[in-house]
């Protein structure tokens, strides 16, 4: 549906996943979540109910400092670069 707040109720209650599209109508622009009043709100509201809370996209993998301020900020998972696993696996070990 790409409607988060609906899209997060079904996940709640029938489990899934949530994608941001691309809009069709800016196709050279990527979808993104805005994450003061999107997806951080809906972590929130997903990590009460007890579910988990992951991340994917290349930031994590391009910029350190965010995936440890992801996992400071209580992420569950991160995606990441395959290239990019071990260093950043050691380095959260670490911190």
């Amino acid at each position: 549906v790409a409607a988060m707040v609906s899209d997060v109720h079904r996940i709640l209650t029938r489990g899934g996943i949530f994608m941001y599209p691309r809009d069709a109508r800016e196709p050279e622009k990527p979808g993104k979540l805005r994450l003061l009043y999107e997806a951080n709100p809906m972590s929130f509201i997903v990590e009460q109910a007890g579910k988990y809370v992951g991340i994917c996209g290349q930031g994590p993998s391009d910029h350190p400092d965010l995936a440890d301020w992801l996992v400071a900020q209580g992420i569950d998972s991160l995606s990441l670069n395959p290239d990019t696993v071990l260093e950043t696996w050691e380095r959260l070990g670490r911190g």
